[in-house]
């Protein structure tokens, strides 16, 4: 039976850029209902919820009414809840709804379509708020590329803050101990990494041992680090670990080295100090061959001092398998961490076995369904189901693998073989989250007495609630993504602190607040915060039965520690009001602290945006020409900017890089004159700026001619002859020239080629041709002029054409002489004589037409020499 691993590597990323036109919008009326955004650019892309009146909860007309949105979902914000729908509905919850839609479109614009709808109550947009600085607790240089562990959120949407298994504020409490031994399952691991050496579980017996002898006699034979249960082509056990990419990845999220200045970090993989816990490579898979005793990896590890068993594998046939593996399975379950006679001898008393859920997204899957196994499924880093992840009732935790979202890919950064990192996505990847995590428990609470099955309740029971995220998949994710502050915590009976001050200031209709991080008799820290703000006075408020118009949102403290302050803008307010707030802290077991006292603030009037030119408004450019403006925008209220352009003519367009316009005009794309563009930018709220920007084209001048080419004799086909097209052309603009050419004879008797204004002329045939040489400006005026080129044989004196001859004979000389031609029939009677100067461009030409057929004698005299030849009469 063929098993198969759930992890993809990633090997290349290609990213395509494109300049695009400035984005248009309508302008927000004055009556748009508030919007909060919790913190400047952090707002969920392609998202917004709406609260409607009961008369538009037909949702299926919505996406009819904008289509210009692209609405790809719309859904219930608070889905339908069986027994507790009435309460529900007698709140009104069942109102709100989220809509999906293309995040190509700006959220202005889909506010803008919904707050002209009758019967729209709110338009929200979808963001959580966080802390802003945040140190790395350890000095390996990947570990930011590690979201999975701790994920502030990105400006586009695509990472949500939270989206990860609060990993740095759990190595405050435990960062993994030696003690405990997690067994990989899986391809090999290379032992030999950089960044997982230190970490790897040594078998010492056989380490300092005889090669080739059972020297700890447990049944194999020099298993330093584990061992290769692949059967090899005679049937035999492979033995030698044989290091690949997927064990090896798996392996580092597990228990990578920490704070060792290298490479990326592991879950439980120390602090630099202190080992981490360590890993034993159990091989079942290997290039070539996916047959192996997986049964035996179970229980060696067992054997061997394993209490964690990790293992992101499955079998294509998710209804196989085999009583065996089960078997071997519960033997681990059973006797892990507990020596031959029963005694507990590891760190917990038991164990504790990890399968990935698969990667095929269906509800069913071979191992990973057998209830006595933790069952992980996957999500990416906005808190939703992997696209691949397989789902059901029977998965037990979430943890993050990665995801892949049409082109774009987001994947788990860990180690690969040969001292290299390497991104994978996949439960593959998500599973070796849980049992880091699970390794961090056990070094943190195991001792005699500590067992599997408290293991287990831990790790399900400390979990983020991911629903609201997951609508489609309630229930068939697990308990939640795992949160491995929590698993480390100790519930106390204590709440934190309230709140004791809050202070605000505003910009525009922007208030942001800031408060101090209050202690918690039990974790040190309040964990979160509920924070309330209402046009209304909140002296009264009950948190847990507040009206529509009291708004709450939440957030996490973080890395920030006691005394460090938090900080959140509340933005999209509306303008000239006052704004009231109150903030209840939290632990991470949900026991919340009394309200803190309300305090009031008021939002600022509205400015408009601000133009800036960087090199001025009016340019003057020839007919060829191009130039550009280059413009800043901004607005002193920090609220996002629309802008349009108005180009005057074709010459004219605008494209935007950020908070920069650059006005670009090319003379070429229209007639001379003068013009006028308008660059305008808004803001959602009604505030415009103009800029008027003038432009005059000038009238286009032909090029002309200067001078002609003297005419050009070659005297062999090797030799080549240039010429600069500035002495016979010129443009009163100053543009650059482009050159034709053209020849009146049908052979190639020089072969052409121009190199911007040189002209290079190689002989190919003998022959005389005239070249005409057109030279054009950019907009297509043009002048030509013309030259005679003449390729002879220069090892001749004189020639003779045409030879046969029917009616005029040409004499043509190598070079310009004074001469006396006669011309003799075979009897010796002269027929012809003349006498004067002839050039190879001047031949001297005989009119042969009264002359009989026969061959004739031409004799040549000059410079007291005489040569002769011979030609033929038609």
């Amino acid at each position: 039976m063929r098993i198969k691993f759930f992890g993809i590597l990633i090997a290349t990323l290609l990213a395509v850029s494109c300049e695009r036109n400035i984005p248009m919008t309508e302008n927000i009326p004055e009556t748009t209902p508030q919007v909060m955004v919790p913190e400047s650019g952090t707002v969920l892309k392609g998202y917004i919820r709406v609260k409607m009146d009961e008369e538009l909860t037909d949702t299926a007309s919505l996406g009819r009414l904008f289509p210009d949105l692209n609405i790809v979902s719309i859904e219930r914000t608070f889905p339908y809840c069986g027994k507790f729908e009435a309460r529900t509905r007698a709140k009104g919850l069942h109102l709100w709804y989220d809509i999906s839609f293309d995040p190509n479109v700006p959220l202005t614009k889909a506010a803008t379509d919904f707050t002209h709808l009758e019967g729209v109550q709110y338009v929200e947009f979808i963001k959580g708020i966080r802390p802003t600085e945040v140190p790395y607790p350890f000095n390996d240089p990947q570990l930011s590329k590690q979201w999975h562990y701790y994920n502030p959120g990105s400006e586009d949407g695509k990472y949500l803050s939270g989206s990860d298994i609060n990993l740095f504020n759990a190595w405050e409490v435990n960062t993994g101990s030696s003690d405990v031994i997690v067994a990989i399952t899986d391809s090999g691991v290379d032992w030999k990494h950089e960044d997982l050496a230190s970490n790897m579980w040594v078998n010492e017996a056989e380490y300092y041992g005889t090669e080739g002898v059972d020297d700890d006699q447990n049944g194999y034979v020099d298993d330093i680090y584990g061992y290769n249960f692949c059967f090899t082509s005679d049937g035999a056990f492979a033995g030698d670990i044989s290091p690949e990419n997927h064990g090896t990845h798996v392996a580092g999220i597990v228990s990578a080295v920490n704070n060792n200045g290298i490479g990326v970090c592991g879950i439980a993989g120390g602090n630099g100090k202190t080992q981490g816990t360590r890993i034993m490579s159990c091989q079942i898979m290997t290039e070539g061959t996916d047959k192996a005793n997986n049964e035996r990896a179970f229980k060696y590890a067992a054997d061997n001092g394993a209490v964690i068993s990790q293992n992101s594998w499955g079998f294509e046939d998710p209804e196989y398998f085999p009583q065996s593996l089960k078997e071997a399975i519960d033997y681990f379950i059973e006797f892990a961490g507990i020596d031959e006679n029963g005694i507990q001898t590891g760190p917990m008393r038991g164990g504790i076995v990890l399968f990935a859920a698969g990667n095929d997204n269906v509800s069913q899957a071979a191992v990973a369904m057998y209830e006595k196994v933790m069952a992980v499924s996957a999500i990416g880093p906005a808190f939703r189901k992997a696209s691949f992840s397989n789902y059901g009732k029977w998965i037990d935790i979430a943890a993050p693998g990665g995801t892949q979202i049409g082109n774009e890919v987001y994947t788990i950064r860990s180690t690969i073989v040969g001292n290299n990192y390497g991104g994978m996505m996949g439960t593959s990847q998500a599973c070796p989250h849980v049992s880091g995590i699970a390794a961090l428990v056990v070094s943190q609470f195991g001792k005699v007495g500590f067992t599997n099955d408290m293991l287990w309740d831990i790790l399900i029971s400390n979990t983020t609630n991911i629903d609201e995220y997951n609508s489609a998949y309630v229930g068939r994710l697990g308990s939640g993504l795992i949160d491995a502050y929590k698993c480390l915590s100790k519930e106390g009976p204590n709440s934190p602190n309230p709140v004791s001050d809050i202070w605000a200031s505003s910009i525009s209709n922007a208030i942001t607040l800031k408060w101090l991080v209050p202690a918690d008799v039990d974790s040190g820290k309040a964990f979160g915060y509920d924070l309330y703000y209402s046009r209304r006075s909140l002296e009264d408020l009950d948190p847990d039965n507040r009206s529509d118009d009291v708004h709450l949102v939440s957030c996490r403290t973080g890395i920030l520690d006691v005394g460090d302050t938090v900080s959140t803008t509340l933005r999209n307010l509306a303008f000239d009001q006052t704004y009231y707030f109150r903030i209840i802290s939290y632990d991470n077991f949900a026991h919340r602290a009394p309200l803190s006292k309300q305090i009031s603030h008021n939002t600022q009037q509205n400015n408009n945006p601000v133009i800036t030119s960087k090199n001025g408004t009016s340019v003057t450019l020839k007919a060829f020409e191009t130039k550009k403006l280059a413009f800043e925008i901004s607005d002193p209220d920090g609220h996002d900017i629309i802008a349009t352009f108005e180009g005057g003519s074709n010459a004219a367009s605008a494209a935007r890089n950020d908070n920069v316009i650059t006005v670009t005009i090319n003379g070429p794309y229209t007639s001379a004159g003068t013009y006028e563009a308008i660059l305008t930018v808004s803001d959602p709220y009604g505030g415009v700026t103009n800029q008027s920007i003038s432009y005059t084209i000038l009238p286009n001048t032909a090029p002309h001619v200067i001078g002609v080419p003297n005419n050009v004799y070659m005297k062999n086909k090797s030799e080549s002859v240039t010429l600069d097209m500035k002495n016979y052309f010129a443009d009163d603009d100053g543009e650059t020239l482009t050159y034709e050419i053209a020849s009146s004879s049908t052979s190639i008797i020089v072969k052409p080629t121009f190199n911007e204004d040189i002209l290079t002329l190689q002989g190919n045939w003998f022959g005389t041709t005239t070249l005409t040489i057109t030279a054009k400006d950019a907009l297509g005026a043009s002048c030509q002029t013309n030259f005679t080129v003449l390729l002879r044989d220069g090892k001749q004196d004189f020639d003779l054409y045409p030879n046969p001859v029917s009616d005029v004979l040409n004499i043509r000389m190598g070079e310009e002489q004074l001469v006396d031609i006669a011309i003799f029939t075979v009897t010796g009677a002269k027929v012809f004589e003349t006498k004067g100067n002839v050039s190879p461009f001047h031949p001297v030409q005989v009119n042969t037409t009264a002359w009989s057929a026969g061959t004739y004698t031409v004799i040549i005299k000059f410079d007291n020499k005489q040569i002769r030849g011979n030609v033929v009469k038609l």
